[in-house]
């Protein structure tokens, strides 16, 4: 999946890379989650974690564990590198 430019430019200019590439993960797992039609309580029932965690990790508010991310992709049948 690809992000939009319209989806880059929502995000701040000043934000340092690393919290672009948070915002940027983020806002591909939930489109990534929606695409499955999965709500973020499904997820996180899933993931053993909250519904708010999913939250954090989509709004970027906190970086998604790489071990996360590739267990979530794994349950949706997604290789990484397609990520």
């Amino acid at each position: 999946m690809k992000i939009s430019n319209l989806e880059f430019e929502q995000i701040e200019l000043d934000l340092s890379h690393r919290e672009v590439f948070i915002k940027a993960v983020g806002i591909e797992l939930r489109k990534l989650r929606k695409s499955y039609s999965l709500s973020g309580r499904e997820l996180a029932g899933i993931m053993n974690v909250s519904q708010q965690q999913i939250s954090r990790y989509e709004c970027g508010v906190c970086a998604i564990p790489t071990d996360v991310l590739i267990i979530i992709l794994g349950f949706l049948k997604l290789h990484c590198l397609s990520f």
